[in-house]
């Protein structure tokens, strides 16, 4: 154990419902976590999907680690914008195109409606899916960062 890790603090149950946090987040966090945890960096990283680490960060850290926490995301989110924003750019322009083409045809068919998209949602969900991804685990390792920053 390292001296970072052995003067981390304990995320707990009782912590998570003085600040806060919603029943979902509070049930799956005692399910996984029933006596609370000591966050590591692969653990933040392999839940990042489960949590929300930017509730985290806001309501956790102090106001030093979530400025550090901020200045750390900052690549992350812009990485994940770069990609999703035009992502639904396309998305969007192919949705209203299908949808001027299903209302033109005067035969209003979901099926239609669908057909037509499916390319265009599939382009979007392939590469939302991996940005969101990597954004959340972004995330996830920006706030241990800031946690283990503030707990030494």
């Amino acid at each position: 154990m390292t001296s970072k890790q052995a003067k981390l603090r304990k995320i707990t149950a009782k912590l998570l419902t003085r600040k806060g946090v919603c029943e979902s987040q509070l049930n799956k966090f005692i399910a996984l976590f029933p006596d609370g945890v000591e966050p590591t960096r692969e653990l933040c990283v392999a839940h990042a999907n489960d949590f929300n680490f930017s509730w985290a960060a806001q309501y956790l850290l102090s106001p030093p680690a979530r400025k550090a926490y901020s200045e750390a995301v900052w690549p992350t989110r812009k990485a994940y914008y770069d990609v999703v924003g035009p992502a639904s750019d396309v998305y969007d322009i192919a949705l209203a195109l299908a949808y001027n083409v299903c209302n033109a045809t005067c035969v209003p068919s979901y099926n239609v409606y669908e057909d037509a998209i499916a390319a265009a949602r599939k382009v979007y969900y392939d590469a939302v899916c991996q940005a969101h991804k990597a954004y959340d685990e972004g995330i996830a390792a920006a706030f241990y960062e800031a946690w283990t920053g503030e707990n030494q």
